[in-house]
């Protein structure tokens, strides 16, 4: 079964939009802290995203950068939380044991496998070939 789509003209759409009083409103209203969905329901406006595109019309920072939403933010916030957390699970930094001199050193993570004094005596033995 189809339904009917039904086209609306920018009039009715912006019906909510009132010139001389809305944008008072919104500018009162948006450093408060409101989502945009609040905001359309205090404002009486028919999405989150018309009162987004009218703010942005008037020049008001975005409220949520990238995704538009609180979920997005507080997404951006456990992502950036669980790449701390993974380095402390895994127990990093820890003692090792070098590759080529078989002393315990702290190792800086699972691709750190030789000591600083060995990676020293390694890089000395390049400098005598690259002087050639």
């Amino acid at each position: 079964m189809a339904f009917p789509i039904q086209s609306r003209t920018m009039a009715e759409v912006d019906s909510w939009w009132k010139p001389d009083s809305t944008p008072a409103l919104l500018e009162a209203l948006f450093p408060q802290g409101h989502t945009y969905k609040r905001l359309a329901e205090l404002l009486g406006a028919p999405s989150d995203k018309a009162v987004f595109a009218h703010a942005k019309a008037m020049g008001l920072p975005e409220k949520y950068p990238r995704g538009g939403s609180a979920v997005a933010a507080r997404k951006a916030t456990i992502a950036a939380n669980k790449v701390e957390t993974a380095r402390t699970v895994r127990g990093w930094p820890k003692a090792k044991a070098c590759l080529k001199c078989r002393g315990k050193f702290q190792s800086a993570g699972p691709h750190n496998h030789v000591c600083p004094t060995c990676q020293r005596s390694n890089a000395s033995a390049f400098d005598d070939l690259r002087a050639w």
